[in-house]
């Protein structure tokens, strides 16, 4: 009977966090009669297997069903006679992440496999831009404190910092991480503490599944001192403050100008004074 089993994989599909998503099950040549299909999708929870959903006679069976997917996980009963046995999950949760196996038998007295599929799913949520944040040197910590924080996000990522100068990592002795989780939702936060002598473009790397999340900060000048992202060079803002300081000037020379009072030169006006009375005359 081995022989008339259908192997499947699906792809590892990816959903959001309190989504929704379907895993596709489906028997192209479906020759059992309905009424004696058994279906059942099953995974593994804390190392045994459970029962996600099932259907038995043309019902969904929900006895068997594991509490943790009663009234989120399902399959459309009319797609059945199609060779569907799609299976459809909501409300989704972290835990939910993992290897879904599809099983299709077909028997009244005895049971023979018809399918079987695996399907991998992962859930996960988008985290927030990452911040970087500073605290500068002081008497009793001479090095520079660079605090990086994002939010609202899973799975667990993993963080990088890079010296953006020059492209090396930073050595994980110099990084502590804290990383927290409320409800679904995990919150990273990340501080690297090193000595910084010249400008430097620190950068604060977020992995996930879906992609990585970066933000970069300069830190300027022998004091440490912290622009923002993508900081300004120093020699961009020297002429920067040089054509704010020129621009000032002009404006005030204007201002004095306007308000001085407008008269002709006191030779000018007079020969035209004579020149009118003449004419009048």
């Amino acid at each position: 009977l081995s022989s008339l089993v259908v192997w499947g994989s699906g792809e590892a599909l990816e959903a959001r966090l309190r989504g929704s998503v379907s895993l596709p099950c489906v028997l192209q040549q479906r020759t059992c009669p309905i009424q004696h299909l058994l279906v059942y999708w099953q995974r593994k929870l804390d190392g045994k297997d459970i029962l996600v959903a099932g259907v038995i006679n043309e019902n969904l069976n929900t006895n068997l069903q594991h509490e943790e997917y009663r009234g989120r996980a399902s399959l459309n009963l009319t797609n059945l006679s199609n060779g569907d046995f799609t299976l459809h999950l909501s409300h989704l949760l972290l835990n939910d992440s993992g290897i879904y196996d599809c099983f299709v038998f077909c028997g009244e007295t005895s049971t023979q496999e018809l399918l079987k599929n695996t399907t991998e799913l992962h859930v996960t949520a988008n985290y927030s831009t990452p911040v970087i944040t500073s605290a500068p040197p002081n008497e009793r910590n001479p090095e520079l404190k660079l605090t990086c924080t994002t939010q609202g996000g899973a799975p667990k990522p993993e963080i990088t910092w890079i010296n953006a100068s020059d492209g090396t990592p930073i050595h994980e002795r110099h990084i502590h991480n804290d990383i927290y989780q409320v409800e679904d939702f995990i919150n990273v936060t990340s501080t690297v503490t090193i000595n910084v002598t010249s400008t430097t473009n620190f950068s604060c790397v977020i992995l996930t599944a879906s992609g990585n999340l970066t933000y970069v900060l300069e830190v300027t000048g022998e004091n440490n001192e912290t622009g923002k992202q993508y900081g300004v060079a120093p020699a961009v803002r020297n002429s920067i403050i040089m054509l704010v300081v020129l621009l000032i000037i002009a404006i005030v020379v204007v201002i004095m100008v306007l308000k001085k009072p407008f008269s002709f030169p006191t030779g000018c006006w007079r020969r035209e004074y004579q020149q009118g009375k003449a004419d009048s005359d």
